[in-house]
């Protein structure tokens, strides 16, 4: 696991501050694996494919910063989203899941100072390995794992997710 907490400029972090007032987010009724837990999501590259315009403003210039500061190389992105999730009834995290069945990285940027930790296991999918608590700005990258997020307490939790190779 590589976190990085100085690897964005401030004109970058200013334009992120920004683009939750200027781009549409879509309800979803599912966060990962039909669980149920509704949350807004905004595609920046769905099913390998450019979805917006964010990628090219932004998106793509993070993730070669992110790897140019730590020395990662990447081929092809094949997921980047938005999403945003918030307390939700009795619900306290996600489905424990993967994004895909081939290997792939991850790399999470949150937006914001929200609770909610992101929780990496080992292959029994009950063992912690690692938890990730949200800071605005950080970046952290892991390879392909059992994981999930627990769901803010207070208020929304903002974070930009890549899948990549």
């Amino acid at each position: 696991m590589i976190v990085d907490k100085n690897f964005l400029t401030d004109i970058q972090k200013e334009f992120i501050c920004k683009i939750f007032t200027e781009i549409p987010f879509y309800y979803s009724p599912n966060a990962a694996q039909y669980d149920g837990l509704t949350h807004f999501v905004h595609h920046i590259v769905l099913n390998d494919e450019i979805n917006s315009n964010l990628y090219e403003l932004i998106a793509k210039d993070l993730l070669i910063q992110f790897c140019k500061n730590n020395n990662i190389k990447y081929n092809k992105i094949y997921r980047c989203a938005i999403n945003v999730t918030f307390p939700y009834n009795n619900m306290k995290q996600c489905a424990i899941h993967t994004d895909h069945d081939w290997d792939y990285k991850h790399l999470l940027i949150y937006l914001d100072n929200a609770d909610g930790d992101t929780i990496l296991l080992e292959d029994d999918k009950k063992t912690e390995k690692a938890r990730i608590t949200p800071e605005q700005y950080k970046g952290v990258m892991f390879n392909k794992c059992w994981h999930y997020q627990e769901l803010p307490s207070k208020l929304d939790r903002k974070v930009m997710v890549f899948t990549f190779n």
